[in-house]
């Protein structure tokens, strides 16, 4: 069961800021969720990575998922390109939906998947 969220706050920061290697991230403090978001040159690349982050912490809540499970799967398996597709992933069905949904804005906002997944911040 998700507990209410009083407060989403997105934030993007300089890559080398973020906990470990990832290009978002989400924490929870005192019910508010906060995504963390790699800065990037083009900010349409940051709206995709700040949807795909919400839907997945949404969803991992939701589900009962810890956070403090997924940050050590990704961080032991830190030399995959995308420890969320791995299906060994505590929260791999949560992660794929959020990259298709994220792949379906991608295309309505005519961005080229390939060059943005492929991008790197700032």
């Amino acid at each position: 069961m998700t507990k209410h969220l009083r407060k989403t706050t997105i934030q993007t920061i300089r890559h080398k800021d973020q906990v470990y290697e990832t290009f978002g991230d989400y924490r929870i403090q005192k019910g508010i969720l906060n995504l963390f978001i790699s800065r990037f040159e083009n900010p349409d690349y940051e709206f995709l990575i700040a949807v795909h982050e919400f839907i997945e912490s949404y969803l991992i809540l939701k589900k009962g998922i810890k956070i403090k499970d997924i940050d050590k799967f990704d961080k032991e398996n830190i030399d995959h390109e995308d420890p969320g597709c791995l299906k060994s992933s505590p929260y791999h069905t949560e992660h794929i939906l959020s990259m298709k949904i994220e792949k379906i804005l991608a295309k309505h906002m005519e961005i080229d998947w390939d060059k943005y997944y492929n991008s790197q911040p700032k």
